[in-house]
């Protein structure tokens, strides 16, 4: 299964857990469970926000691992 490692990588470094990222983020916490898990990509607001907060680029975010 696929997933955005370097995304998850940061929110918990950064975050300690994904729901506390989306929370601060303001994006609903199942949109980005989804996001990391490659089932939904992110919009432009949404990756603007992540690559912000997380001092990312948008490839970085975007980033996909097997």
């Amino acid at each position: 299964m696929a997933t955005r490692k370097l995304l998850k990588d940061k929110i918990q470094k950064i975050y300690r857990t994904q729901d506390r990222c989306a929370y601060v983020v303001g994006i609903d916490s199942g949109i980005l469970s989804r996001i990391i898990n490659c089932t939904k990509d992110p919009t432009d607001d949404q990756m603007s926000l992540l690559c912000e907060v997380l001092h990312m680029t948008e490839k970085e975010v975007n980033t996909k691992h097997e």
